[in-house]
């Protein structure tokens, strides 16, 4: 099940809905983001009968940062941002597991 789509995915890179060319790669990315977050929280998305909003915001900025760097490393020095990925999926973490 995806939990974010394609349009949404989109929007959030200010990304023409006419531009077509990268959309399989986008939904790859919407796939690989949710199965990213579902294995940090460690618990199965499906479990939530709506995705909070902090998730899907969390799997829009892993797939901005997925889009634009598309290699495992890089000369620049980049900074996280305060409110990023970490800081928005923390209170879903299942520690019970």
């Amino acid at each position: 099940m995806e939990y974010i789509t394609l349009a949404d995915v989109k929007q959030h890179l200010r990304i023409d809905a006419d531009y077509t060319y990268d959309d399989e790669y986008l939904n790859t990315l919407i796939t690989v983001a949710q199965a990213v977050i579902s294995n940090d929280i460690q618990r199965d998305l499906s479990t939530y009968p709506e995705l909070p909003s902090p998730l899907k915001h969390a799997m829009l900025l892993l797939i901005g940062d997925y889009y634009n760097q598309r290699e495992d490393s890089n000369d620049l020095k980049i900074n996280a941002i305060p409110n990023g990925v970490k800081r928005l999926i923390s209170p879903y973490i299942n520690y019970l597991t």
